[in-house]
Protein backbone atom coordinates (compact mmCIF):
# COMPACT_ATOMS: atom_id res chain seq x y z
CA UNK A 1 0.00 0.00 0.00
CA UNK A 2 1.25 3.73 -0.62
CA UNK A 3 1.95 5.49 2.24
CA UNK A 4 -1.05 8.26 2.94
CA UNK A 5 -0.61 11.19 5.26
CA UNK A 6 -4.06 10.49 6.90
CA UNK A 7 -2.65 7.59 8.86
CA UNK A 8 -1.18 9.43 11.68
CA UNK A 9 -4.92 11.19 11.70
CA UNK A 10 -6.23 7.62 12.06
CA UNK A 11 -4.01 7.16 15.28
CA UNK A 12 -4.43 10.03 16.88
CA UNK A 13 -8.04 9.24 16.58
CA UNK A 14 -7.66 5.73 18.25
CA UNK A 15 -5.48 6.81 20.83
CA UNK A 16 -7.72 9.24 22.30
CA UNK A 17 -11.23 9.19 23.72
CA UNK A 18 -13.69 9.57 20.51
CA UNK A 19 -16.81 9.18 18.69
CA UNK A 20 -17.26 6.99 15.64
CA UNK A 21 -15.27 8.21 12.34
CA UNK A 22 -16.76 8.97 9.13
CA UNK A 23 -13.73 8.90 6.47
CA UNK A 24 -14.93 11.02 3.34
CA UNK A 25 -14.20 11.64 0.04
CA UNK A 26 -14.24 11.57 -3.57
CA UNK A 27 -14.48 7.85 -5.15
CA UNK A 28 -11.38 5.84 -5.61
CA UNK A 29 -8.82 7.97 -3.56
CA UNK A 30 -8.16 4.92 -1.37
CA UNK A 31 -10.33 5.59 2.01
CA UNK A 32 -11.66 1.80 1.90
CA UNK A 33 -7.53 0.73 1.54
CA UNK A 34 -6.62 2.67 4.05
CA UNK A 35 -8.93 2.15 6.80
CA UNK A 36 -8.57 -1.96 6.39
CA UNK A 37 -4.48 -0.98 6.00
CA UNK A 38 -5.41 1.16 9.85
CA UNK A 39 -7.59 -2.29 10.65
CA UNK A 40 -4.87 -4.87 10.07
CA UNK A 41 -1.95 -2.95 11.83
CA UNK A 42 -3.68 -1.22 14.75
CA UNK A 43 -5.90 -3.89 15.91
CA UNK A 44 -5.95 -7.92 16.22
CA UNK A 45 -9.08 -8.04 13.78
CA UNK A 46 -11.10 -5.77 11.61
CA UNK A 47 -14.65 -6.25 9.77
CA UNK A 48 -15.85 -4.84 6.73
CA UNK A 49 -19.26 -4.29 6.01
CA UNK A 50 -19.73 -2.92 2.38
CA UNK A 51 -23.66 -1.70 2.02
CA UNK A 52 -23.09 -1.23 -1.81
CA UNK A 53 -21.92 -4.79 -2.46
CA UNK A 54 -23.56 -6.73 0.18
CA UNK A 55 -26.92 -6.77 1.04
CA UNK A 56 -27.01 -9.09 3.51
CA UNK A 57 -24.52 -7.00 5.73
CA UNK A 58 -26.85 -3.99 4.80
CA UNK A 59 -29.96 -6.26 6.20
CA UNK A 60 -27.91 -6.84 9.59
CA UNK A 61 -27.20 -2.75 10.00
CA UNK A 62 -30.53 -1.78 9.08
CA UNK A 63 -32.50 -4.16 11.10
CA UNK A 64 -30.69 -4.36 14.79
CA UNK A 65 -31.79 -2.21 17.27
CA UNK A 66 -29.55 -2.11 19.78
CA UNK A 67 -25.00 -2.72 19.93
CA UNK A 68 -25.31 -5.49 21.08
CA UNK A 69 -27.40 -7.60 18.57
CA UNK A 70 -25.27 -5.60 16.31
CA UNK A 71 -22.21 -6.74 17.02
CA UNK A 72 -23.54 -10.54 17.34
CA UNK A 73 -25.19 -10.08 14.24
CA UNK A 74 -21.94 -9.24 12.32
CA UNK A 75 -19.98 -11.46 14.59
CA UNK A 76 -21.92 -14.48 13.43
CA UNK A 77 -22.52 -13.34 9.80
CA UNK A 78 -18.53 -12.67 9.40
CA UNK A 79 -17.27 -15.16 11.48
CA UNK A 80 -14.94 -12.69 13.70
CA UNK A 81 -14.94 -12.33 17.39
CA UNK A 82 -15.01 -8.06 17.81
CA UNK A 83 -13.51 -7.79 20.79
CA UNK A 84 -13.84 -4.25 22.61
CA UNK A 85 -11.14 -1.98 21.94
CA UNK A 86 -9.22 -4.83 20.29
CA UNK A 87 -11.46 -4.57 17.19
CA UNK A 88 -12.10 -2.54 14.38
CA UNK A 89 -15.82 -2.04 12.45
CA UNK A 90 -15.62 -0.58 9.05
CA UNK A 91 -18.88 0.15 7.07
CA UNK A 92 -17.55 1.10 3.96
CA UNK A 93 -20.29 2.52 1.05
CA UNK A 94 -22.06 4.60 4.35
CA UNK A 95 -24.16 6.80 1.85
CA UNK A 96 -25.82 3.69 0.60
CA UNK A 97 -28.21 4.15 3.97
CA UNK A 98 -28.92 6.72 6.21
CA UNK A 99 -30.83 3.97 8.11
CA UNK A 100 -27.43 2.40 8.86
CA UNK A 101 -25.74 5.94 9.56
CA UNK A 102 -28.24 6.80 12.16
CA UNK A 103 -26.75 3.76 13.85
CA UNK A 104 -23.47 5.34 14.66
CA UNK A 105 -25.23 7.15 17.67
CA UNK A 106 -25.44 3.98 18.91
CA UNK A 107 -22.04 2.93 18.50
CA UNK A 108 -20.12 6.52 19.35
CA UNK A 109 -22.67 6.17 22.89
CA UNK A 110 -21.74 2.58 23.85
CA UNK A 111 -17.67 3.62 23.51
CA UNK A 112 -17.10 0.15 23.32
CA UNK A 113 -16.61 -0.23 19.60
CA UNK A 114 -14.45 1.39 17.16
CA UNK A 115 -16.13 2.36 14.20
CA UNK A 116 -14.95 3.97 10.99
CA UNK A 117 -17.69 4.46 8.65
CA UNK A 118 -16.48 5.41 4.79
CA UNK A 119 -18.47 6.99 2.31
CA UNK A 120 -17.76 9.21 -0.96
CA UNK A 121 -20.95 10.53 -1.97
CA UNK A 122 -22.23 11.96 1.52
CA UNK A 123 -22.62 15.30 0.68
CA UNK A 124 -24.95 13.88 -2.41
CA UNK A 125 -27.17 11.12 -1.02
CA UNK A 126 -29.04 12.27 1.47
CA UNK A 127 -32.59 14.17 0.95
CA UNK A 128 -30.71 17.40 0.21
CA UNK A 129 -29.16 16.67 -2.91
CA UNK A 130 -29.22 14.07 -5.49
CA UNK A 131 -31.80 11.68 -6.54
CA UNK A 132 -33.03 11.63 -2.97
CA UNK A 133 -34.24 15.21 -3.04
CA UNK A 134 -37.75 14.45 -3.93
CA UNK A 135 -37.85 11.78 -1.42
CA UNK A 136 -38.75 12.21 2.79
CA UNK A 137 -35.60 11.04 4.77
CA UNK A 138 -37.26 9.55 8.00
CA UNK A 139 -33.68 8.76 9.37
CA UNK A 140 -32.18 11.57 11.64
CA UNK A 141 -28.34 11.72 10.79
CA UNK A 142 -26.63 11.26 14.07
CA UNK A 143 -25.39 14.98 13.95
CA UNK A 144 -22.65 15.71 17.25
CA UNK A 145 -21.73 11.51 17.29
CA UNK A 146 -19.61 11.36 14.46
CA UNK A 147 -16.35 12.78 14.05
CA UNK A 148 -15.34 13.58 9.98
CA UNK A 149 -12.25 13.21 8.35
CA UNK A 150 -11.22 14.24 4.85
CA UNK A 151 -9.23 12.27 2.01
CA UNK A 152 -8.20 13.73 -0.79
CA UNK A 153 -6.47 12.39 -3.91
CA UNK A 154 -2.35 11.92 -3.16
CA UNK A 155 -0.74 14.79 -3.35
CA UNK A 156 2.78 15.89 -4.68
CA UNK A 157 4.65 13.99 -1.68
CA UNK A 158 2.53 11.05 -1.85
CA UNK A 159 3.70 10.29 -5.17
CA UNK A 160 6.98 11.40 -4.58
CA UNK A 161 7.37 9.06 -2.24
CA UNK A 162 4.79 6.25 -4.55
CA UNK A 163 7.30 6.76 -6.96
CA UNK A 164 10.47 5.80 -5.04
CA UNK A 165 11.77 9.45 -3.93
CA UNK A 166 13.83 9.20 -0.27
CA UNK A 167 12.10 11.24 2.48
CA UNK A 168 15.36 12.90 3.37
CA UNK A 169 15.59 14.11 -0.23
CA UNK A 170 12.14 15.73 -0.32
CA UNK A 171 12.71 17.02 3.10
CA UNK A 172 16.15 18.36 1.87
CA UNK A 173 13.99 20.44 -0.79
CA UNK A 174 11.43 21.59 1.30
CA UNK A 175 13.83 22.95 3.91
CA UNK A 176 15.27 24.79 1.14
CA UNK A 177 12.01 26.43 -0.65
CA UNK A 178 11.24 27.02 3.11
CA UNK A 179 14.23 28.93 4.08
CA UNK A 180 14.25 30.63 0.46
CA UNK A 181 17.13 29.04 -0.38
CA UNK A 182 18.04 28.60 -3.99
CA UNK A 183 18.13 24.87 -5.25
CA UNK A 184 21.08 22.81 -7.00
CA UNK A 185 20.33 22.18 -10.65
CA UNK A 186 19.51 18.53 -10.01
CA UNK A 187 16.84 19.44 -7.37
CA UNK A 188 15.09 21.68 -9.84
CA UNK A 189 15.29 19.10 -13.10
CA UNK A 190 14.41 16.37 -10.98
CA UNK A 191 11.40 17.64 -8.87
CA UNK A 192 10.23 19.89 -12.26
CA UNK A 193 9.80 16.92 -14.33
CA UNK A 194 7.86 14.68 -11.62
CA UNK A 195 5.86 17.25 -10.93
CA UNK A 196 5.06 17.40 -14.62
CA UNK A 197 3.97 14.04 -14.66
CA UNK A 198 1.98 14.11 -11.55
CA UNK A 199 0.03 16.39 -14.11
CA UNK A 200 -0.84 13.89 -16.37
CA UNK A 201 -1.17 10.80 -13.69
CA UNK A 202 -2.75 12.93 -10.79
CA UNK A 203 -3.06 11.23 -7.56
CA UNK A 204 -5.93 8.53 -7.86
CA UNK A 205 -3.92 5.47 -6.20
CA UNK A 206 -5.30 3.19 -9.33
CA UNK A 207 -3.23 5.90 -11.81
CA UNK A 208 -0.23 6.11 -9.17
CA UNK A 209 -0.43 2.14 -9.18
CA UNK A 210 -0.48 1.46 -12.88
CA UNK A 211 1.78 4.34 -13.63
CA UNK A 212 4.61 2.82 -11.11
CA UNK A 213 4.26 -0.46 -12.71
CA UNK A 214 3.62 0.05 -16.47
CA UNK A 215 4.31 3.78 -17.21
CA UNK A 216 1.89 6.51 -18.03
CA UNK A 217 0.01 5.01 -20.77
CA UNK A 218 -1.30 2.55 -18.58
CA UNK A 219 -2.27 5.38 -15.98
CA UNK A 220 -3.97 6.89 -18.77
CA UNK A 221 -6.34 3.95 -19.28
CA UNK A 222 -6.94 4.12 -16.03
CA UNK A 223 -8.26 7.16 -15.94
CA UNK A 224 -10.35 6.36 -18.90
CA UNK A 225 -12.04 4.00 -16.42
CA UNK A 226 -12.19 6.10 -13.69
CA UNK A 227 -13.85 8.73 -15.32
CA UNK A 228 -16.55 6.63 -16.78
CA UNK A 229 -17.07 5.67 -13.21
CA UNK A 230 -17.58 9.26 -12.47
CA UNK A 231 -20.33 9.55 -15.30
CA UNK A 232 -22.09 6.47 -13.45
CA UNK A 233 -22.12 8.29 -10.15
CA UNK A 234 -23.76 11.24 -11.96
CA UNK A 235 -26.38 8.95 -13.39
CA UNK A 236 -26.65 7.19 -10.58
CA UNK A 237 -27.32 9.97 -8.15
CA UNK A 238 -29.37 12.65 -10.56
CA UNK A 239 -32.59 11.33 -12.31
CA UNK A 240 -33.71 12.27 -15.72
CA UNK A 241 -32.61 16.29 -17.01
CA UNK A 242 -30.48 16.73 -13.57
CA UNK A 243 -28.14 13.82 -14.85
CA UNK A 244 -28.03 14.88 -18.30
CA UNK A 245 -27.42 18.87 -16.20
CA UNK A 246 -24.83 17.95 -14.21
CA UNK A 247 -22.39 16.05 -16.84
CA UNK A 248 -22.85 19.27 -18.63
CA UNK A 249 -21.57 20.99 -15.78
CA UNK A 250 -19.08 18.76 -15.18
CA UNK A 251 -17.74 18.63 -18.94
CA UNK A 252 -17.51 21.82 -18.75
CA UNK A 253 -14.78 22.42 -16.34
CA UNK A 254 -12.30 22.03 -19.09
CA UNK A 255 -13.28 24.28 -20.82
CA UNK A 256 -14.00 27.43 -18.39
CA UNK A 257 -10.18 26.74 -17.02
CA UNK A 258 -9.01 26.98 -20.58
CA UNK A 259 -10.43 30.69 -20.71
CA UNK A 260 -8.61 33.72 -19.95
CA UNK A 261 -11.15 35.18 -17.59
CA UNK A 262 -11.29 31.55 -15.20
CA UNK A 263 -13.84 32.15 -13.75
CA UNK A 264 -17.13 29.49 -13.99
CA UNK A 265 -20.00 30.91 -16.08
CA UNK A 266 -22.89 28.97 -16.59
CA UNK A 267 -23.60 31.05 -19.78
CA UNK A 268 -20.52 28.98 -21.09
CA UNK A 269 -21.79 25.39 -20.71
CA UNK A 270 -25.41 25.84 -23.27
CA UNK A 271 -24.46 29.59 -24.67
CA UNK A 272 -27.87 30.61 -23.04
CA UNK A 273 -28.18 34.02 -20.45
CA UNK A 274 -26.43 34.22 -17.20
CA UNK A 275 -29.25 34.64 -15.41
CA UNK A 276 -31.34 31.77 -17.07
CA UNK A 277 -28.33 29.21 -17.51
CA UNK A 278 -27.72 29.61 -13.60
CA UNK A 279 -31.39 29.07 -12.56
CA UNK A 280 -31.26 25.85 -14.55
CA UNK A 281 -27.29 24.73 -13.18
CA UNK A 282 -26.77 25.98 -10.01
CA UNK A 283 -28.20 22.86 -8.17
CA UNK A 284 -26.33 20.60 -10.51
CA UNK A 285 -23.09 22.24 -10.29
CA UNK A 286 -23.30 21.69 -6.05
CA UNK A 287 -23.94 17.93 -7.10
CA UNK A 288 -19.59 18.32 -8.25
CA UNK A 289 -18.38 20.63 -5.12
CA UNK A 290 -20.54 17.96 -2.72
CA UNK A 291 -19.45 14.70 -4.80
CA UNK A 292 -15.10 16.18 -4.23
CA UNK A 293 -14.83 16.45 -7.93
CA UNK A 294 -14.39 20.43 -7.64
CA UNK A 295 -12.41 23.06 -6.01
CA UNK A 296 -14.19 26.27 -5.48
CA UNK A 297 -12.23 29.57 -5.47
CA UNK A 298 -14.40 32.25 -4.25
CA UNK A 299 -13.77 35.91 -5.54
CA UNK A 300 -13.07 38.14 -2.88
CA UNK A 301 -14.37 41.60 -3.01
CA UNK A 302 -11.92 43.67 -1.58
CA UNK A 303 -8.29 42.41 -0.18
CA UNK A 304 -9.24 42.34 3.28
CA UNK A 305 -8.38 39.79 6.01
CA UNK A 306 -9.73 37.30 6.79
CA UNK A 307 -10.60 36.61 3.57
CA UNK A 308 -13.70 34.18 4.07
CA UNK A 309 -15.56 37.51 5.05
CA UNK A 310 -15.32 39.25 1.82
CA UNK A 311 -16.01 35.78 -0.23
CA UNK A 312 -18.88 36.20 -2.82
CA UNK A 313 -20.52 33.05 -2.61
CA UNK A 314 -21.75 33.42 -6.52
CA UNK A 315 -18.49 34.39 -7.92
CA UNK A 316 -15.80 31.48 -8.60
CA UNK A 317 -13.23 29.49 -10.19
CA UNK A 318 -13.76 25.53 -10.23
CA UNK A 319 -10.65 23.61 -10.06
CA UNK A 320 -11.08 19.98 -10.85
CA UNK A 321 -9.50 17.72 -7.44
CA UNK A 322 -7.63 16.21 -9.29
CA UNK A 323 -5.17 17.37 -12.20
CA UNK A 324 -5.28 13.89 -13.53
CA UNK A 325 -8.56 13.53 -14.20
CA UNK A 326 -8.91 17.36 -15.55
CA UNK A 327 -5.89 15.96 -18.13
CA UNK A 328 -7.72 12.97 -19.39
CA UNK A 329 -11.00 15.25 -20.10
CA UNK A 330 -8.70 17.83 -21.94
CA UNK A 331 -7.31 15.12 -24.16
CA UNK A 332 -3.59 13.68 -25.77
CA UNK A 333 -2.74 17.00 -27.01
CA UNK A 334 -2.89 18.37 -23.38
CA UNK A 335 -1.05 15.60 -22.08
CA UNK A 336 1.63 15.69 -24.21
CA UNK A 337 1.90 19.09 -23.48
CA UNK A 338 1.94 18.96 -20.01
CA UNK A 339 4.72 16.09 -20.01
CA UNK A 340 7.07 17.92 -21.94
CA UNK A 341 6.83 20.70 -19.40
CA UNK A 342 4.53 23.36 -22.02
CA UNK A 343 2.74 25.60 -19.34
CA UNK A 344 1.56 27.73 -21.35
CA UNK A 345 -0.96 25.32 -23.15
CA UNK A 346 -4.79 26.31 -22.49
CA UNK A 347 -3.80 29.26 -21.03
CA UNK A 348 -1.94 27.58 -18.22
CA UNK A 349 -4.99 25.61 -17.16
CA UNK A 350 -3.59 22.78 -16.22
CA UNK A 351 -0.79 24.64 -14.30
CA UNK A 352 -2.93 27.06 -12.38
CA UNK A 353 -5.26 23.84 -11.39
CA UNK A 354 -1.88 21.84 -10.08
CA UNK A 355 -0.65 24.86 -8.15
CA UNK A 356 -4.35 25.34 -6.36
CA UNK A 357 -5.10 21.95 -5.74
CA UNK A 358 -1.72 21.91 -3.92
CA UNK A 359 -2.93 24.27 -1.48
CA UNK A 360 -6.30 22.68 -1.33
CA UNK A 361 -4.98 19.49 -0.40
CA UNK A 362 -2.42 21.01 2.53
CA UNK A 363 -5.99 22.03 4.11
CA UNK A 364 -6.53 26.01 2.60
CA UNK A 365 -9.28 27.12 0.89
CA UNK A 366 -8.42 28.82 -1.96
CA UNK A 367 -10.09 32.47 -2.77
CA UNK A 368 -8.86 35.30 -5.90
CA UNK A 369 -9.44 38.56 -6.47
CA UNK A 370 -10.18 39.91 -9.96
CA UNK A 371 -10.67 44.04 -10.89
CA UNK A 372 -11.48 44.72 -14.04
CA UNK A 373 -12.41 48.23 -14.40
CA UNK A 374 -11.25 51.95 -13.64
CA UNK A 375 -7.29 52.65 -12.89
CA UNK A 376 -6.62 49.84 -10.46
CA UNK A 377 -7.27 46.83 -12.42
CA UNK A 378 -5.42 43.56 -11.52
CA UNK A 379 -5.78 40.49 -10.83
CA UNK A 380 -5.13 37.54 -8.30
CA UNK A 381 -4.88 34.20 -9.04
CA UNK A 382 -4.90 32.66 -5.41
CA UNK A 383 -5.38 34.24 -2.09
CA UNK A 384 -4.87 31.91 0.66
CA UNK A 385 -4.87 32.82 4.90
CA UNK A 386 -1.53 31.40 6.21
CA UNK A 387 -0.56 33.39 9.36
CA UNK A 388 -1.89 36.58 7.35
CA UNK A 389 -3.18 36.52 3.74
CA UNK A 390 -0.92 35.22 1.08
CA UNK A 391 -1.65 36.50 -2.29
CA UNK A 392 -0.27 34.15 -5.09
CA UNK A 393 0.26 34.56 -8.77
CA UNK A 394 1.09 31.40 -11.10
CA UNK A 395 2.90 32.04 -14.37
CA UNK A 396 3.54 29.87 -16.78
CA UNK A 397 7.08 31.21 -18.01
CA UNK A 398 9.78 32.27 -16.17
CA UNK A 399 9.28 35.97 -16.53
CA UNK A 400 10.16 38.35 -13.41
CA UNK A 401 7.67 41.09 -13.46
CA UNK A 402 4.41 41.36 -11.15
CA UNK A 403 2.18 43.77 -12.18
CA UNK A 404 -1.00 42.32 -10.58
CA UNK A 405 1.05 42.01 -7.28
CA UNK A 406 2.67 45.08 -7.66
CA UNK A 407 -0.19 47.02 -6.54
CA UNK A 408 -0.72 45.16 -3.83
CA UNK A 409 2.91 46.35 -2.35
CA UNK A 410 0.98 49.03 -0.37
CA UNK A 411 -1.79 47.04 1.35
CA UNK A 412 -0.57 46.05 5.07
CA UNK A 413 -3.46 43.41 5.10
CA UNK A 414 -1.33 41.34 2.66
CA UNK A 415 1.70 39.70 4.77
CA UNK A 416 2.74 37.71 2.01
CA UNK A 417 3.42 38.35 -2.10
CA UNK A 418 3.96 34.41 -3.68
CA UNK A 419 5.12 33.70 -7.49
CA UNK A 420 4.89 30.52 -8.83
CA UNK A 421 6.84 30.06 -12.04
CA UNK A 422 9.29 28.02 -14.13
CA UNK A 423 12.16 29.41 -12.01
CA UNK A 424 14.66 29.08 -9.09
CA UNK A 425 13.82 30.59 -5.51
CA UNK A 426 14.48 34.27 -4.98
CA UNK A 427 13.40 37.04 -3.47
CA UNK A 428 13.01 40.73 -4.60
CA UNK A 429 14.42 43.61 -3.01
CA UNK A 430 10.37 44.35 -2.69
CA UNK A 431 9.56 41.27 -0.49
CA UNK A 432 7.98 39.29 -3.81
CA UNK A 433 9.03 36.01 -3.20
CA UNK A 434 9.95 33.76 -6.22
CA UNK A 435 9.47 29.85 -6.34
CA UNK A 436 9.63 27.25 -8.38
CA UNK A 437 6.05 25.66 -9.44
CA UNK A 438 6.26 22.27 -8.13
CA UNK A 439 7.12 24.58 -4.45
CA UNK A 440 2.89 25.28 -4.18
CA UNK A 441 3.47 21.51 -2.61
CA UNK A 442 5.83 22.30 0.44
CA UNK A 443 5.84 25.92 0.66
CA UNK A 444 3.10 26.33 3.33
CA UNK A 445 2.97 24.00 6.40
CA UNK A 446 -0.08 21.24 6.39
CA UNK A 447 -2.85 22.53 8.18
CA UNK A 448 -4.34 18.65 8.48
CA UNK A 449 -1.09 16.55 10.03
CA UNK A 450 2.31 15.42 10.22
CA UNK A 451 4.16 12.84 8.39
CA UNK A 452 4.74 9.64 10.42
CA UNK A 453 8.35 8.27 8.77
CA UNK A 454 7.95 4.58 10.44
CA UNK A 455 5.57 3.96 7.65
CA UNK A 456 7.92 4.93 4.84
CA UNK A 457 9.25 1.39 4.64
CA UNK A 458 7.08 0.01 2.06
CA UNK A 459 7.89 2.45 -0.37
CA UNK A 460 7.91 0.91 -4.19
CA UNK A 461 10.41 0.94 -6.31
CA UNK A 462 11.21 3.99 -8.57
CA UNK A 463 10.35 4.16 -12.44
CA UNK A 464 12.44 7.32 -12.93
CA UNK A 465 16.03 6.35 -14.25
CA UNK A 466 17.31 9.46 -11.99
CA UNK A 467 17.31 9.61 -7.84
CA UNK A 468 18.52 12.15 -5.38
Amino acid sequence: MFYRKVIPKLKAWKERRHACLVLKGQRQIGKTTVAEYFGRTEYDSYVLLDLFKDPVAKSILEGNGTVDSLVDSISLYKGIDIQPGKSLIIIDEIQESTAVRAKLRLFSEDGRYDVIATGSMLGVSDARLGKYKNMKNPDLLPVGSEEHLTMYPMDFEEFLLATGMRQNSIDRVRDKIRLGRELDAAEMEVFSKRFDVYGVVGGMPAAVSAFTENGINSAVRVLDSILSSCVNDINRYNSGADAIKTQECFDSIPRQLAQTNKRFMYSRIDNGGSRSSGEKYKENLLWIKHAGYGVFSYSLNALRAPPERFAENGVFKVYMSDTGLLMNMMGSASQTAAVSGDTAYDFGAVTENKVMACLSKAGYPVYYCRRTSGNDKFEIDGIIDCGGMVCIEVKTGAERDYPSLGKTLGNPQVSRRVIFEKGNVCKDSDGVEHYPLFAAAFLFPEKEHDLDESLFSDATGDPFPDRL
